[in-house]
Parts: C-alpha cells; sequence; structure tokens
C-alpha cells in the first residue's frame, strides 16, 4: 500500500472556475479515519470509518517552496470538553471546501495515543499541495 494525496475530481472542477474567474477554493475543513483496522484505497468519495473531523486550523505557502501550500489539520490531545481524542490509527484524510466537497484525499498510518496508552500525542498534519502559482 502506497501513502500519499491526490486531488479529487471535484478540486480539478472548482480549481478550473477559479482559473477563469470564478471564486477561490477555501479549505475549510478535514475528516480523518481508521478504514476500520486497514488503510484504504484513497477515499475520494468518503471515509471508510472516520472517527474525528474538525477544522483546518491554517492555509498557507510553504516558507521554503513558493510553489507549495500547506493545509494544517491538528488533532489534539483533547477536545474542548477536555475527553482525550483517541486512540485510533489515522489511515484516511479528506479536507473538505467551503460546501463540504472533497477537494484532496490521503491515506497515511499514523497512531493517535492517549494518556491512557502511556502517552497523550496532538497530531500536526500537514497536507501539502503543489501549484504552479501561489500568488494572488
Amino acid at each position: 500500500m502506497s501513502f500519499g494525496f491526490v486531488v479529487t475530481d471535484a478540486f480539478k472542477a472548482r480549481f478550473a472556475a477559479e482559473s477563469a474567474g470564478g471564486p477561490k477554493i477555501v479549505f475549510t475543513s478535514f475528516a480523518v479515519g481508521d478504514g476500520n483496522g486497514v488503510v484504504p484505497a484513497l477515499p475520494v468519495a468518503g471515509l471508510v470509518h472516520q472517527v474525528y473531523a474538525a477544522n483546518v486550523a491554517r492555509v498557507q505557502v510553504d516558507p521554503t517552496n513558493n510553489k507549495q501550500v500547506n493545509i494544517e489539520c491538528p488533532i489534539p490531545d483533547v477536545g474542548p470538553s477536555g475527553a482525550p481524542i483517541g486512540p485510533f490509527v489515522v489511515r484516511e484524510v479528506v479536507v473538505k471546501d467551503e460546501n463540504g466537497a472533497i477537494m484532496i484525499a490521503g491515506t497515511i498510518e499514523i497512531p493517535k495515543t492517549v494518556g491512557t496508552d502511556g502517552v497523550a500525542t496532538s497530531i500536526d498534519l500537514v497536507i501539502p499541495l503543489t501549484v504552479s502559482d501561489t500568488g494572488p
């Protein structure tokens, strides 16, 4: 199984519309899943088994590569209520636009532990998006 990220057909359509003068794509949320215990095929149609979702923290041009945009998707140790987030293994990831359409899909394999596992972890997923131009 290979790991990585792809843009979806929905992204390609939005990007073409943006390039023709339409509204800019706004990455607003992300979700991760555990794939029900296995790394699934790329989740371009949706996650096999979602375990966490939140807002994208930041989208910025990579400071060392002006042809890459980094989409920052944090998974904290605990949620707003103070309850631990996890444990699970992140195996599938999607990034959505302001309309809820999946723009980027990916597969990875990162354990998300909690304090009862011996150590609590936060995960700072940074999803790279290579572009030809990061200008206005």
